[in-house]
């Protein structure tokens, strides 16, 4: 994801969906999949130039133009949730999968009738209660 002022991006930063052999391989198999967001923040349209704004408009327009679909949000939740949930689709339809690691999760799970303490590793008092 590339995020900063409005404006199209550098030529070695723009998406695939702008890259002629993308576009091509992209109407042929409709692979990669590829997100467009845009911010639509108050602050950055205070803050962008007249030029910015118009170089924003015309790379939303040629996305349009390639029948690229674009996604605006207002702030880093919105964002966050929107692809999650583009994650979720991918993985309910087999496209991904997610698998939790054990070694870098940290999480544990009990199976069966367990009644005995469970040692969850190395226990710190922070001196916080609960």
């Amino acid at each position: 994801m590339l995020a900063g002022r409005p404006g199209a991006p550098p030529a070695h930063a723009r998406p695939l969906a702008l890259r002629p052999s993308a576009v091509g391989q992209f109407q042929a198999t409709s692979k990669p999949f590829i997100y467009t967001y845009f911010c639509d923040s108050p602050a950055d349209r205070a803050t962008a130039s007249a030029e910015d704004l118009q170089s924003l408009h015309s790379f939303q327009e040629k996305l349009r133009a390639l029948g690229h679909f674009q996604t605006v949000y207002g702030n880093t939740e919105q964002l966050c949730r929107h692809f999650g949930e583009q994650l979720d689709k991918l993985a309910a339809n087999g496209f991904v999968e997610f698998v939790r690691d054990p070694e870098t999760t940290g999480d544990a799970s009990v199976g069966d009738n367990n009644r005995g303490p469970i040692n969850t590793g190395t226990q710190i008092d922070t001196g916080g209660g609960a």
